[in-house]
């Protein structure tokens, strides 16, 4: 069966100005047994600290990180089968100086009920301030057909940066574009994006800044194929008798 997005949570809810050792936010709505959880984040540090890192929320498995990105810039990809008893509940991400920060998380029915720690994953981090997201390796091995990957794009300004939201990339499905827009300087932003294995990639462009670039494959369950779908065809030979 095909992985489905069905909801997302977003922080902030709108734009922030204050830097902050904490983030807390409601999960999305209707998540049952299962249910793939993915939870895209970044930072940037106002006051240019190369250690401010995110610490992993309880009961989630960290795939893909970036620290220090551009001196300033952290970012991290996680993932999650669901208990089916998050709805209702609130996640704190902790980050170990305070920071600005914006996340996301995003609830997937459809699911390979495995491990998450066997999920194909990639990165890609920038050496330095750039304006375009810098090219990552593909995932390895290749998503099936069915499967979903989904992308986050993490950017982030130091203090002699203006500012600039981030356009969603093309051909992709965007779930969240967030954005600090604190006024001034240490902006940071976060796009998260979908599409079916096979569909082109894309890269998108801002003010410079760091970057990071997490893709995480979701595995489809198999289709249960009903008994009158299957064909069965034999063969019989019968030995001559003497």
């Amino acid at each position: 069966m095909a992985v489905t997005f069905q909801s997302a949570t977003t922080y902030p809810p709108s734009t922030t100005t204050a830097a902050t050792t904490s983030a807390v936010w409601a999960y999305p709505s209707g998540i049952g047994v299962g249910d793939a959880l993915v939870l895209c984040a970044v930072n940037n540090d106002p006051g240019g600290s190369t250690a401010t890192t995110f610490t992993t929320p309880s009961g989630w498995t960290l795939m893909r990180h970036g620290d220090a990105i551009n001196s300033d810039t952290s970012a991290a990809l996680y993932l999650k089968l669901a208990a089916g008893t998050e709805s209702g509940t609130n996640l704190t991400l902790g980050l170990s100086a305070s920071a600005l920060c914006t996340a996301a998380i995003m609830r997937y029915t459809g699911s390979k009920n495995t491990a998450v720690s066997g999920w194909t994953t990639s990165q890609a981090t920038s050496s330095s301030a750039g304006t375009t997201s810098p090219a990552h390796t593909a995932l390895s091995p290749a998503p099936g057909a069915s499967d979903m990957v989904i992308r986050m794009y993490g950017w982030a300004q130091d203090s002699s940066g203006a500012g600039s939201a981030l356009p969603n990339p093309t051909g992709w499905t965007s779930r969240a574009n967030l954005f600090t827009n604190v006024s001034g300087a240490f902006q940071c932003g976060l796009v998260v994006a979908e599409l079916l294995a096979g569909t082109t990639d894309s890269n998108i462009t801002a003010a410079s800044g760091g970057w990071f670039v997490g893709d995480a494959a979701i595995p489809a369950a198999p289709v249960a194929l009903p008994p009158s779908s299957l064909v069965v065809s034999q063969a019989v030979q019968r030995a001559a008798v003497r």
